[in-house]
């Protein structure tokens, strides 16, 4: 049996040595009687393929009834994309209020000893916890990822689940309110 690393299982092209492991002399570079040059690796492409597969036949079952919808999108289409506008626009109006204020008072000389306020609202921050507030968590993770902001990748993971976690309750609330 050859022997696949984990980290390369699913890579196209996989090598029979590891990478992390230290370069050896060319007369030790094969295992299990192979040689260490890099070979196809079949189960990988195949995998691909049976994936992509499934995810399209998904994809066609999950938006199949949508043709039946069509006339009831099309009505209540203006009202929720009132909704959605005041939402967004809400948002946007709330997060550069405090960003403006934040930069207002450091301007007008009053610095802090511990300036927590400039740091908390820098603009990748909020930009990643207003990712967090409307997308949720996998989205503010792909904009943190995306943008290479490593050190907010956690926090925003953490941000979006306890948010998801805090609005459950308000909603179950609210719906327990004004049934």
């Amino acid at each position: 049996a050859t022997y696949y690393p984990p980290n390369l299982f699913l890579s196209t092209f996989s090598t029979n040595q590891c990478h992390y492991a230290q370069p050896k002399p060319q007369s030790q570079q094969t295992m299990h009687g192979h040689n260490s040059k890099p070979r196809n690796n079949d189960i990988a492409k195949a995998g691909e393929t049976l994936g992509t597969s499934l995810l399209y036949l998904f994809f066609a079952t999950a938006g199949a009834p949508g043709w039946k919808l069509k006339d009831s999108v099309q009505r209540s289409f203006p009202a929720i994309a009132t909704f959605l506008a005041c939402l967004y626009g809400g948002h946007a109006f709330f997060l550069w209020s405090i960003k403006t204020l934040v930069d207002a008072r450091h301007a007008d000389g009053q610095r802090d000893n511990h300036p927590f306020w400039k740091k908390a609202t820098a603009p990748q921050r909020l930009l990643t916890a207003s990712s967090a507030a409307i997308g949720g968590p996998a989205t503010a993770a792909a904009l943190a990822q995306s943008q290479r902001w490593k050190s907010l990748l956690t926090p925003s993971l953490v941000v979006g689940n306890v948010g998801y976690a805090i609005a459950t309750f308000v909603g179950l609330a609210f719906y327990g309110v004004f049934r």
